[in-house]
């Protein structure tokens, strides 16, 4: 799937269909999908907030959207992947950070909207993930050389209480824990924060 495949409806529910045609149904719908534009409210135009919002907001409905007949004939589960700036902002990256805080948002809506059919909506909130590609893609800080973006990535991890950016790894059980029934089944618009106490901390970013 690309990012292109959540930007239009009839691209969602043909990635649905063709899921419960391999699959036969599905229990579990994980949204994760996002672009960041690097910028602060003067240097930021509705332009970027719009194709912000498209992917990391709209596309998480649209999605919604294409997946919940199937999820309420299974009671089935939805997990949003937000992030840590819900919580507390950071410089330049305005239109991000308000995708994300909507996103919260649509989860607690959306968890007590559902919760009368039986699906359970929760999220997981990540800082920086170290081993991903999303803030070293071209126009973001990370992304100069290997000597400049290390150096950057070295002054972040300063700034954290653990001293060291998150792994995938160390999301994928949170998102595991809020799918099991045996684990989680009195969850619902619940958000784990899992960044190594970033959101605790003033420093920025």
């Amino acid at each position: 799937m690309t990012i292109g495949d959540i930007t239009k409806t009839e691209d969602c529910e043909r990635i649905v269909a063709k899921t419960i045609e391999y699959f036969g149904r599905i229990d579990v719908l994980v949204n994760n999908a996002g672009i960041i534009k690097p910028s602060n409210f003067e240097n930021s135009t509705i332009e970027m907030l719009d194709q912000t919002f498209d992917v990391n907001v709209h596309g998480m409905i649209r999605m919604t959207r294409a997946a919940i007949q199937s999820l309420q004939g299974h009671k089935g589960c939805i997990v949003n992947i937000s992030s840590f700036i819900s919580y507390r902002p950071i410089n330049d990256y305005i239109t991000y950070c308000l995708s994300k805080t909507a996103v919260e948002q649509f989860t607690k809506n959306l968890a007590l909207d559902l919760g009368q059919i039986g699906i359970r909506v929760n999220s997981v909130c990540p800082a920086i993930m170290g081993d991903t590609e999303f803030w070293t893609r071209p126009g973001l800080p990370l992304n100069k050389n290997p000597l400049f973006g290390g150096m950057i990535m070295k002054k972040i991890c300063s700034m954290y209480p653990m001293q060291r950016s998150g792994l995938t790894k160390e999301v994928i059980p949170s998102i595991i824990f809020l799918i099991s029934d045996k684990c989680s089944s009195f969850m619902t618009g619940s958000s784990l924060v899992v960044d190594g106490g970033k959101s605790m901390t003033s420093a920025q970013p």
